[in-house]
């Protein structure tokens, strides 16, 4: 056999057991099925690859080389500067999420049963993750020496290197608002994955709950929700008290800076070194509502929502008494009003 013919029959193997793979999962997948749809003997199957766990590696990094070739060019072959090469790259990468969303998925869950089968990839990926850091680091110093040439004057925002990622919830109005117990988020590596955050089975130390909802709601029962209510988390998170308060504080702040209303997630930065706290991002619309912070707290969820429901409608009645129009154009008077003149309500 030429090793044109090898590689081509390699290259049905590799397809269809990602289509296998994808179809039943790692543990429902048979080699011999695969050498069916590839058009091979089992036998032949096993010269190019051994075992079912090589095979399944291949398949994973076949994907991982696909993504990291395109993140490559996107980084290595363009004249683009720093904010341009980071745009194409993330637009690299949506698309590949878009391209493979089923193969994905697949993955993402066989990252919670074989996490073993992951270690090389997450070893590579940590890899690449520090050389990308190296070469921003690089591309940062061009960028400041660039500046330095046109002004005197450059801001640069400083990288939290002791970063520990603190949550709070806020629910209420701009005149009554309350602040939740405050969890960190777990995460397995350098930073808070996609699978740390959205996959991580439901385990949380502190003894936080997961939410049960019966009665009116119909006696449905969510003990292990999805998103953020899923994630490894520390509930309360391990903070001394006069920090807990800092924080929580601050997102009482911050809500009422933002003339919010309702129920929000304030996500903070810590760096857990010097103690300095930053407002990270705020979460108009949290993933489940943050009930399992307002558990954690005391606070049922149906009496969160009820709250939070008796604002809104409280709000809407109030906009709907302001004035908001004038029966007459103010421009147009000459620079005095007209006597008389009434507000005409909305």
């Amino acid at each position: 056999m030429s090793d044109k013919q090898k590689d081509s029959k390699k290259i049905a193997i590799l397809k269809a057991a990602q289509e296998e793979f994808v179809a039943k999962g790692y543990d429902g997948a048979r080699t011999m099925e695969i050498a069916e749809k590839a058009g091979i003997g089992q036998s032949l199957l096993h010269y190019h690859f051994k075992t079912k766990k090589e095979l399944f590696k291949c398949v994973v990094q076949q994907k991982m080389d696909l993504l990291r070739q395109a993140i490559l060019v996107s980084w290595t072959d363009s004249d683009n500067g720093l904010l341009e090469k980071l745009s194409e790259i993330i637009g690299k990468h949506f698309d590949f999420v878009m391209e493979n969303a089923d193969y994905l998925r697949f993955q993402f869950q066989e990252m919670e049963r074989h996490p073993e089968l992951f270690e090389e990839i997450k070893t590579a990926v940590q890899a690449g993750l520090r050389k990308l850091s190296s070469a921003l680091q690089e591309e940062l110093d061009r960028a400041v020496d660039l500046a330095a040439k046109f002004t005197d004057k450059i801001i640069i925002e400083k990288m939290v290197q002791n970063l520990q990622e603190i949550n709070c919830s806020v629910y209420g109005s701009y005149h009554d608002c309350h602040a939740s117990v405050l969890e960190e988020p777990l995460r397995s590596g350098d930073i808070l994955s996609y699978q740390d955050k959205y996959m991580g089975g439901g385990a949380t130390k502190g003894g936080s709950k997961g939410m049960k909802m019966g009665g009116k709601f119909g006696g449905a029962k969510s003990a292990g929700s999805k998103g953020m209510s899923g994630s490894q988390r520390k509930c309360p998170a391990d903070l001394p008290e006069d920090v807990t308060k800092k924080i929580q504080a601050l997102a009482i702040k911050t809500f009422k800076e933002m003339n919010a209303s309702g129920i929000i997630r304030i996500d903070f930065m810590r760096d857990s070194v010097n103690g300095d706290i930053y407002v990270n991002e705020i979460n108009a619309i949290p993933g489940s509502l943050s009930f399992y912070l307002w558990e954690a707290t005391g606070k049922k969820f149906v009496d969160v929502l009820d709250e939070i429901i008796n604002i809104a409608v409280k709000e809407s009645e109030a906009k709907h008494k302001m004035l908001s129009s004038f029966d007459q154009n103010i421009f147009a008077m000459g620079g005095g009003f007209t006597a008389g003149a009434k507000g005409a309500k909305r």
